[in-house]
């Protein structure tokens, strides 16, 4: 790829000025300079605002974007209007590019859809350098849109390495015309996985799909305590995300890649357990949760979801659990669960 094509780099920004100014810096110091960076800021309360007009006022490659308060996938929504590159580059606002990242990827644009890096995950100051694919993954299946999904869809199956799995929005350049022409946009309204839903819209598109063999994002490793807090209502959002992909891949003319919404269905299933009725926040009473599972387990939907799952797409720790749950054991299934979850 050459440098006459512009690189839209969107930021979503919500409440990130302890952060935001690492993240800007390093993008207006891409050493590759046909860029434009759009910060949207969606409704910050802090001085997110501010830092981001300040980059605007001095850098004219710099666009502003101010929302209420809509979500990080309004924001990536409205970044991409305003984009006017050949290619669309996602960044979070806490974290940041090496100097050469965006030169990386677009020398090894070529004739593809989508260009993936490899990246840097940085957690208490330790930086490891971390690939979405095993190495033992084939070319041919890094590029099968298959093995995308099931990667992104966090199956262990198809390929996923130790870190995230590439249902992440980072690391990548996606050509704007690809996703025009094929409708993608960021799935608005849900809580959670908005990311995963956007990279399977984009896989099941068949895209031409290359590969830049280095690290071209740091990764800022939270806390996860967040994402493993205590949530009653995480079986309506998980409804919401089977809803988005129910029809595309579990109506895919691929049993392949339909089996991988029952493998997402059963695995959002234990993530409801996990959250809620196994969660040491609970506040129901043993004799509650025990009943709870039941219900669960016990409604239509589920039951059928416990028999028909392809067991071969989980590990032997889970299976034990589905066994348990399909088999009315609850209690065994708690206490392995309580057990479990001490020990991770």
């Amino acid at each position: 790829m050459l440098e006459h094509e512009k690189v839209s780099i969107i930021v979503p920004v919500h409440n990130m000025e302890k952060y935001l100014d690492q993240c800007v810096q390093s993008l207006v110091q891409q050493s590759y300079c046909n860029i434009e960076i759009i910060l949207v800021n969606d409704g910050s309360s802090d001085d997110s605002a501010a830092i981001c007009r300040k980059y605007a006022e001095y850098d004219p490659r710099v666009i502003y974007v101010e929302q209420r308060n809509q979500g990080t996938a309004a924001a990536r929504n409205a970044g991409m209007e305003r984009a006017i590159g050949t290619w669309i580059m996602f960044v979070d606002a806490d974290d940041w590019l090496p100097e050469n990242a965006v030169a990386a990827l677009a020398a090894c644009a070529n004739e593809y859809d989508i260009v993936i890096g490899d990246y840097y995950c940085v957690s208490d100051d330790k930086v490891r350098w971390e690939h979405f694919f095993r190495q033992d993954v084939s070319d041919e299946d890094k590029v099968s849109p298959l093995w995308l999904i099931g990667n992104a869809l966090g199956c262990p199956a198809y390929g996923l390495d130790s870190g995230c799995n590439i249902g992440v929005p980072w690391a990548r350049l996606f050509r704007m015309a690809f996703l025009v022409e094929n409708g993608i946009s960021s799935p608005v309204g849900l809580k959670r996985m908005q990311d995963t839903v956007l990279n399977i819209r984009a896989f099941l598109c068949s895209p031409r799909v290359g590969y830049c063999p280095q690290p071209v994002y740091y990764y800022r490793v939270w806390d996860r305590s967040a994402s493993r807090a205590y949530d009653p209502y995480f079986a309506d959002t998980a409804a919401n995300l089977l809803k988005c992909i129910r029809e595309p891949v579990g109506g895919n003319a691929d049993p392949k890649i339909r089996e991988l919404y029952g493998f997402k269905a059963v695995s959002l299933f234990m993530e409801t357990i996990n959250l809620y009725y196994c969660h040491k926040d609970c506040p129901l009473s043993l004799r509650e949760k025990l009943q709870g599972l039941k219900t669960l387990c016990e409604c239509p939907a589920n039951t059928a979801l416990l028999k028909e799952y392809n067991r071969s797409l989980f590990g032997m720790k889970t299976r034990v659990l589905l066994w348990m749950l399909a088999h009315r054991s609850y209690l065994g299934a708690y206490c392995l669960k309580k057990i479990r979850r001490r020990l991770s």
